[in-house]
């Protein structure tokens, strides 16, 4: 054999990036994501099982995607609905769950959903870069676009670490419900030994007690965590409603979705012609 012909024995070296948590959730965001992969694929699996891609064909099914501004997403089904939910996501940029997860089980009738990320994973704090300056920035302009927009009744929704910046924004734009679910406080100590910006006013704070908007506090009553942060915005804000939820895990709203229950919980909280039953709560996660 020729040594033209003699098969190649040089190592290929192939090197990857690791991705940021801001730009995983860019890309499962978009509406194409789960027509690039095949779905018997093993991967695709794991990606339904943790919410970065629904298990529907396309992944949106109802919704469409309106980018408003960069980790700013208006998801809408075009039906008019009258109430807007604001959601605050984690620091990986999920509300415990993809978006596509979260809207298989809601009313798209009666609700659009306006997702918020903050990849610099200041509670909020500063904003989101390129279209709030601040928290109070920020409930201003949700609450103009809401206002602009024709919604009749605006509620906030966060999970843990989006979940107090709910309470907090919800408060500043008087929205009609606030609801934290597994809400982690922003230690501003330790925000400042790493360097961060951190405001000098804390919406959650004694000397503004009583909150001005109805907010509902679920945590899991087997989470230490959880249970001890809910604790502690209760002691500020004696009004809040606390709602204990069965069970050990922090993602409890994961869990439901797995029963094929998230649907009834989200006509718990997100229905304003009554309050979120703690029975009924407990009950589904039975």
């Amino acid at each position: 054999m020729s040594a033209s012909l003699q098969p190649s024995s040089r190592l290929r070296v192939f090197k990857f990036r690791r991705r940021s948590a801001s730009e995983v959730a860019a890309e499962a965001a978009s509406p194409s994501f789960g027509l690039r992969l095949p779905r018997s694929n093993g991967i695709v699996k794991n990606l339904v099982r943790f919410g970065l891609l629904s298990s529907g064909e396309p992944p949106l099914t109802r919704f469409s995607r309106t980018e408003i501004a960069t980790h700013v997403n208006l998801y809408s089904a075009g039906r008019s609905a009258p109430n807007l939910i604001v959601g605050f996501a984690t620091k990986h940029g999920f509300i415990m769950m993809g978006a596509a997860l979260f809207l298989e089980d809601l009313d798209d009738a009666q609700h659009d959903f306006l997702q918020l990320a903050d990849p610099r994973r200041e509670f909020f704090d500063g904003g989101i870069e390129g279209f709030a300056s601040s928290m109070r920035d920020l409930a201003l302009r949700v609450g103009n676009l809401a206002r602009e927009r024709g919604y009749r009744s605006i509620m906030t929704y966060g999970t843990s670490m989006g979940g107090f910046p709910a309470i907090r924004a919800g408060n500043l734009m008087s929205a009609d419900r606030a609801i934290s679910v597994g809400g982690r406080y922003a230690w501003h100590p330790g925000s400042m030994a790493k360097g961060l910006r951190v405001g000098a006013f804390d919406t959650l704070c004694n000397c503004r007690s009583p909150l001005t908007t109805r907010c509902y506090l679920l945590y899991s009553v087997g989470c230490r965590e959880d249970l001890d942060h809910a604790a502690k915005l209760a002691a500020i804000a004696p009004a809040s409603h606390r709602i204990g939820v069965p069970g050990r895990k922090h993602n409890f709203p994961m869990v439901l979705k797995d029963k094929g229950k998230l649907g009834g919980f989200h006509t718990e909280i997100f229905n304003l012609a009554r309050e979120p039953d703690p029975s009924r709560i407990a009950a589904l996660m039975g």
